[in-house]
């Protein structure tokens, strides 16, 4: 299941998150130290961030705990381009990340890093990586973009993770990772040979997982997709849905159609069709209205429903919504009294902020009793948030807090000693 998290990653001005060991996970998911790199105990730092870097920190050869670290630039301010020597020392990196940048280059060197387990590197001007990389035994999971077509054979990769910005992939990509097992595809325009690619994917490995965005499917594609015996989770693009094909995914555990357009398909048929997939558990889509008895036929299953066409969508079929049985995750514009329906509720992301009284926004989350996780504008706190007290399933509490009416760090504090059950993350 998917759980959307809205992060900004644009500051700017230099920014340094690190945690320290000896801390339990529980501890270092929350603890946060804002106050640039830490000049004692440098050698039981775990987990760095730096956004927007003039260059590689001097000192990282300093940090010999360091297990994660991650190099943020900033879209309108390439500026980091080396990568020193030092750095491929470490002896613990686990993580690697490096997004934005100015770095064309990465040194054989980098399989000294023997516990390296997941290299992200995107929005740079690396166009090749090291043969040395092919040895990399610990090495699973990589995320890159198709500019990178200089690729050794990685035997060791289970996660493919690709941007694909240019028109086309490279035909011989697919050979460079033989034991892939999960492959994620995200297109910004329909790749010439987007079907193409699929199909050798679909033909030539033996994925579990396969999730595509921006790529349409033909017919021939869909086939090909079909005879994945040990797909259990597949998540496709806009507008090429076949239920024709769905008794052929009988592994499936989940199922995402974005945007789901049935050309004409009876949606009650389809949904029908859907739930009788005896192996799937969630099934993820956008909201249309048109197709609300069909989703009734999925009441077995854990439904997210992620996104909604107009503001006030929510608001007209909300009613007729809550008689879905299964549906843990909403994402939606607009609020009205009758969310307090939707008692099977998990999740909630509430994108607008003008929509509704934040006097009685609280009131109505109170009868979901299993509510856990919940993402809104930080405005709304300027309303009747001490509600939330008695809401004692909500265990961690997303604010998009920025804007001209953004909360104060004092106003923070306030939400924090009043909620204390509820972690807060602010997300400025």
């Amino acid at each position: 299941m998917k759980i959307q998290v809205f992060i900004a990653f644009f500051a700017l001005t230099v920014q340094v998150y690190a945690q320290q060991l000896p801390l339990s996970k529980e501890e270092l998911d929350k603890k946060e130290i804002f106050s640039g790199f830490v000049a004692e105990k440098q050698s039981e730092v775990f987990r760095i961030q730096v956004q927007n870097p003039g260059s590689f920190p001097e000192d990282i050869k300093k940090y010999t705990q360091l297990h994660e670290l991650y190099i943020i630039g900033n879209d309108w301010d390439y500026s980091l381009n080396t990568i020193p020597e030092d750095f491929y020392l470490l002896p613990y990196i686990t993580t690697l990340s490096f997004s934005n940048t100015e770095i064309s280059y990465i040194s054989g060197s980098v399989s000294n890093l023997k516990n390296l387990r997941e290299l992200y590197i995107r929005s740079n001007r690396i166009t090749s990586l090291p043969q040395e990389m092919s040895m990399m035994s610990n090495l699973q999971k990589i995320g890159f973009d198709n500019n990178i077509t200089d690729i050794p054979v990685m035997p060791s990769i289970k996660v493919v993770d690709c941007s694909i910005f240019n028109d086309t992939l490279p035909n011989d990509w697919i050979d460079k990772f033989p034991s892939a097992e999960v492959m994620r595809l995200h297109a910004w325009s329909q790749p010439s040979n987007g079907s193409e690619i699929i199909q050798a994917v679909a033909q030539k490995m033996q994925l579990k997982e396969l999730y595509l965005e921006g790529i349409d499917l033909d017919s021939a594609t869909w086939v090909a997709i079909a005879g994945e015996k040990l797909l259990t989770k597949l998540s496709l693009p806009s507008g090429c849905f076949d239920a024709s094909l769905t008794d052929k995914f009988s592994n499936l555990t989940y199922l995402n159609i974005a945007y789901p357009s049935l050309f004409g398909q009876n949606p009650i048929h389809v949904f029908k069709v859907l739930s009788n997939l005896k192996n799937l558990e969630y099934f993820e889509t956008d909201f249309k209205s048109e197709n609300i008895d069909g989703y009734k036929q999925m009441s077995r299953l854990k439904i997210n429903f992620t996104s909604w066409y107009s503001d006030y969508e929510f608001a007209e079929n909300g009613p007729q919504l809550a008689e879905v049985k299964g549906i843990i995750h909403l994402s939606i514009r607009d609020v009205a009294s009758h969310i307090s329906l939707f008692k099977e509720l998990i999740s909630l992301n509430v994108s607008g902020a003008d929509q509704f009284d934040p006097e009685l926004f609280f009131t109505w989350l109170l009868p979901l009793s299993s509510l856990q996780e919940l993402y809104i504008q930080g405005q709304v706190f300027n309303g009747n948030y001490k509600a939330l007290s008695q809401l004692s399933s909500l265990k961690k509490c997303y604010v998009f807090n920025y804007g001209w009416n953004a909360l104060t760090e004092e106003k923070k504090q306030e939400i924090r000693n009043t909620l204390k059950t509820c972690e807060f993350v602010f997300m400025d």
